[in-house]
């Protein structure tokens, strides 16, 4: 009995313990929890604050201790301080459901809390079997933490978050509006004087932009251009209408500025440039005019962030470096000012062809893709090779190298090939073409180009120059350094003849692997097995159900030359015939524009939409139709007639149903 009594005891203590460190109010939940210990202290130097936490209904975003000490780092003075806690908290309860949402904190005075939130992909979650996990923010503090709690007289929220709310205490009775701000920046103590982007919204009569209520975002430029530049659209071109975007919120996305008509058509992103090496962050905020006029050169404009995330009445406001939209520098400057950066090597090949480099100067519009000094390294196989070197040796192959990087007349944006204006552009070689795509989501948008069989991918893409764009890619086109194999398997529009190649016991593919050999592949695309599923359903089903792997590796065999390497212009100058490893195919030219040239089969005719993408044991040419017949998946007539009865039933029901 003794040793029951003595368990009860200690079951009692426990739970004694136990609810004496459930907090029942937010000013409990607080002192228990050492991460908001410093935040704790910001609350006790005021009572009122104390009994409020306990007591009244309300909403605190606390900040954890790493958090205020980043923000003690700025020696605020003591009376700002002293309001920080007033500053994290609000009078009401304030649900992620409510949010985006705008709230006034218990420091009057201060402009509003922004709550946002914005949606992200799960690493390694493929794009179409995922949910997007919500992050939640007060201004640009991220909430990694909530607790719902109960005071005297009613319920509390508690949301602990990752970085502390500087408060921006007016001099003024209410907090400004962002035109009040950028006129009289002193009103937030502000040093730095806005006179100039002050002056270029009064002069454009654009005041109504900037005081008109709502929650908007505005990038105020502290440098200055010459002033004709700065007309309307330069203006409008800085603000983000009808979003508040500090940040953290801001993310990867393109968002419409208000520079946005039947005439001009800004977006504006933001860039992160933080390096792992260096704790301080370095934010570049860029414009990208997409739809110009004869004032307003298309392309991107960057801005360094100088100053971020200042809270007004109707939105937030960031310093930046220099304004947007504004280009003011021809190609050959913005590459000379990369001379000694990641464009060393390609302005030394320049270099060394001064009729390109002359070409580039020249004011007529054109589009430069140019290759970082990474791509060039990453074409040597071996310390002892040197393809730069071999490339600084032959001018002639170093001339027509740098002209396949360059668009004569025109110039290529992302948004062009976005909306299917240029895919396919003849480079400043007048010989090879250039396949632009742009892939990936809205968040993740990439520029693609192939070139001579090289797919490069644009780290940077858009760069505006008063005399064209300029893309920066990862890799130097027309310098193969894949197999025929590894090309395939990795271009998106070749996956269905790739995927046939796999049937059956014996791959296909692995021949192309073989680097002691070269290939003419005449490659279907996607596109052409797309419309002959449309003219033979029951054959094509055929093919994806793998009945027959047999019967697909001769329709290839049909498609593929061994040991020869036959490039577009060798097929239309020195070829009538070409024997592939099933076939013969007839080359047909024509008279009639650029890149008519065909390959025919019992009177199938296919053209040859992407010639000469090279690879390093041969060469592929991408054709539009498919060269087999229905008779090419009949079964052997050696086969046993119940095979065949078995599967003559199995066509005509594929027939029927698909």
């Amino acid at each position: 009995m003794s040793k029951l009594l003595n368990l009860c005891k200690i079951l009692v203590t426990l739970l004694y313990c136990w609810t004496s460190v459930i907090a029942t109010n937010i000013y409990e939940q607080i002192s228990i929890e050492a991460d908001l210990s410093k935040f704790k202290e910001l609350v006790d130097r005021d009572l009122v604050m104390q009994v409020f936490l306990q007591h009244k209904s309300s909403t605190v975003f606390a900040p954890t201790n790493a958090a205020i000490e980043k923000l003690e780092a700025k020696r605020l003075r003591k009376d700002v301080l002293d309001k920080i806690a007033s500053y994290h908290t609000v009078g009401v309860v304030v649900k992620k459901e409510s949010f985006p949402y705008s709230v006034s904190s218990s420091l009057q005075e201060a402009a509003p809390l922004y709550l946002s939130y914005k949606e992200r992909r799960p690493v390694g979650h493929h794009e179409y079997f995922h949910q997007d996990i919500k992050e939640f923010y007060v201004n640009n503090a991220k909430i990694i933490k909530e607790y719902t709690l109960r005071g005297t007289n009613g319920e509390q929220l508690l949301y602990i978050i990752d970085e502390a709310l500087e408060p921006y205490i007016p001099s003024t009775p209410l907090p400004p509006f962002a035109l009040e701000l950028i006129s009289q920046p002193n009103i937030y103590g502000i040093d730095e004087r806005w006179d100039n982007y002050y002056n270029k919204i009064t002069n454009n009569k654009q005041e109504a932009v900037f005081e008109r209520t709502g929650n908007h975002t505005f990038f105020v430029p502290i440098g200055d251009v010459r002033p004709e530049l700065f007309d309307k659209y330069v203006v409008l071109g800085h603000v983000i209408p009808n979003h508040v975007l500090f940040l953290n919120v801001m993310g990867k996305e393109s968002y419409r500025s208000a520079a946005n008509d039947a005439t001009v058509n800004v977006e504006l992103s933001l860039i992160n440039r933080t390096l792992r090496i260096n704790p301080e962050q370095t934010y570049y905020v860029q414009s990208n005019t997409i739809k110009a006029d004869p004032r307003h050169n298309k392309g991107v404009v960057m801005s360094r962030v100088l100053r971020a995330n200042i809270p007004v009445k109707n939105g937030v406001v960031h310093l930046i470096e220099k304004p947007l939209m504004i280009i003011d520098t021809s190609i050959i400057d913005f590459l000379h000012q990369e001379s000694d950066g990641r464009l060393k090597t390609f302005n030394k090949l320049l270099d060394l062809v001064p009729e390109i480099r002359s070409e580039i100067s020249r004011l007529e519009q054109k589009t430069i893709l140019a290759p970082t000094d990474a791509a060039f390294s990453n074409l040597n196989e071996s310390e002892n090779d040197n393809k730069v070197d071999y490339l600084i040796k032959n001018i002639d192959q170093l001339r027509d190298l740098l002209r396949l990087h360059m668009v004569s007349q025109q110039s290529v944006s992302t948004d062009d090939i976005r909306r299917g204006i240029k895919p396919e552009v003849l480079s400043a070689d007048n010989r090879r073409s250039l396949f632009f795509r742009v892939v990936g989501d809205d968040a993740n948008t990439r520029l693609t180009v192939e070139g001579g069989g090289v797919n490069a991918t644009a780290v940077q893409a858009d760069i505006g120059a008063t005399n064209g764009i300029i893309h920066i890619i990862d890799r130097v086109l027309g310098m193969p350094f894949q197999n025929i194999y590894d090309k395939l398997k990795t271009d998106p529009s070749l996956s269905f003849s790739f995927e046939l190649g796999r049937q059956g016991n014996q791959n296909w593919n692995e021949q192309l692997l073989r680097e002691d050999r070269r290939f003419t592949y005449f490659v279907p695309s996607n596109d052409a097995w797309d419309q002959f599923k449309r003219e033979n359903p029951s054959e094509y089903k055929q093919l994806e159900m793998k009945l027959f792997p047999a019967n697909t590796r001769n329709i290839l065999d049909r498609h593929l030359v061994v040991n020869q390497q036959i490039s577009s212009t060798q097929l239309e100058t020195q070829f009538d015939t070409i024997h592939t490893v099933k076939g013969i195919l007839k080359v047909a030219k024509s008279s009639v524009g650029f890149g008519n040239l065909y390959i025919e089969w019992e009177g199938r005719r296919a053209r040859i939409v992407r010639p000469d993408v090279q690879a390093i044991n041969g060469v592929i040419h991408v054709i539009d139709q498919v060269l087999m017949k229905k008779r090419d998946l009949t079964v052997n007539s050696s086969s046993h007639p119940i095979v065949n009865i078995t599967l003559t039933i199995v066509f005509i029901i594929i027939a029927k149903f698909y």
